[in-house]
């Protein structure tokens, strides 16, 4: 099952995370206006909804995929694509007369949990962090024999963020994380809901709709009261969790066409993820709009994103499905594992 209705929620996601960094870099480099300012970091939380999706839908994966192949599809997913925006960036740069490149760009390009790296794209990058670890556990404790293991081993996960939160003696939750901290970061409670939201979803025939949807304001609301950020991001998960199981259960009603425009861009929203921040920097360093024309360049900048990031969402499905297609090739071969994994 494809979950259209999910990759809409996917572009949702994406473009707040857009629209925040349009009001973020239009306020800081051209001026701040009533427009640009009602973009604010609440779109951000895009990102923990992204969090919330890729839990529900690697769960699925890997109810039909062995861990080994589920892993390697997840890596080709990622890295390729996030290197190719990297060699862009890199080339316009240099065609600019600048030189991005920097020793801080390797440990960059590994997306390890390093503490922090020079990443090319902007930032962006600090959630891919915790996607790959994320992938990476997953398909680790899918090797476990145990019956229900996955849902045993997100709530003992849950349990480690919650008492680190309340007793470690260190700062857990970060946006560039170690290899020692990853782990117990409150960023992860997306990813958790949205796993346990999918063993909800496989053992039922229908889901309650209208508790779910109400859960999704209450939670959020709960999310911009809270003065914490792992307190906050408990309540997001929540919410996000509840918002991707209404989108999954009216994909198992009626789904959306897979032709819908939503769900184009839904399937290109990596690739806009990945862009934004060089296209809208790009733009405005190239046009020197004046502070009165902040919210035409706040305009400026969403619409070339926005095209940007579909142009090259064409280029990085059709990498993606040649990455696909060869490692396919590779599993055919006698001997590749067939065996799938238990769900």
């Amino acid at each position: 099952m494809r979950f259209n209705n999910i990759q809409i929620l996917r572009f949702i996601a994406a473009a707040g995370v857009l629209l925040y960094h349009g009001h973020y870099y239009v306020g800081e480099l051209v001026w701040k206006t009533p427009l640009t300012r009602a973009f604010d970091f609440h779109l951000s939380w895009g990102v923990e909804l992204f969090f919330a999706i890729s839990g529900f839908v690697v769960s699925h994966s890997l109810a039909s995929a062995p861990p080994g192949r589920f892993l390697a599809l997840r890596l080709v997913r990622i890295y390729p694509a996030f290197w190719l925006a990297a060699a862009l960036v890199a080339l316009a740069g240099t065609a600019f007369g600048n030189s991005p490149v920097t020793r801080g760009w390797l440990p960059a390009l590994t997306l390890l949990p390093v503490g922090g790296a020079d990443y090319p794209l902007g930032g962006v990058e600090w959630s891919l962090v915790y996607e790959v670890f994320f992938y990476a556990l997953l398909a680790a404790v899918a090797l476990v024999p145990a019956r229900n293991a996955r849902e045993w081993a997100m709530l003992l996960w849950l349990a480690a963020i919650a008492m680190m939160g309340a007793f470690g003696s260190t700062r857990a939750t970060s946006f560039t994380p170690t290899i020692a901290t990853i782990a117990f970061s409150a960023f992860n409670l997306p990813f958790i809901a949205g796993v346990l939201g999918y063993s909800w979803f496989r053992r039922v025939d229908r889901l309650p709709l209208a508790p779910l949807i109400c859960a999704v304001p209450l939670a959020l609301f709960g999310a911009y009261r809270a003065g914490v950020a792992e307190i906050q991001l408990g309540f997001q998960a929540v919410g996000f969790a509840a918002l991707v199981l209404v989108a999954a259960e009216l994909s198992r009603r009626q789904d959306a066409s897979r032709a819908n425009p939503l769900v184009k861009l839904g399937d290109w929203s990596y690739a806009l993820y990945l862009v934004h921040v060089p296209v809208i920097k790009g733009v405005l360093a190239l046009t020197p709009f004046a502070p009165s024309e902040a919210n035409a360049a706040f305009a400026t900048v969403v619409v070339v994103a926005l095209a940007a990031g579909a142009a090259y969402g064409i280029v990085e499905t059709a990498l993606y499905r040649r990455s696909k297609a060869l490692l396919e090739r590779r599993w055919a071969r006698p001997g590749a594992e067939t065996k799938a994994a238990p769900g």
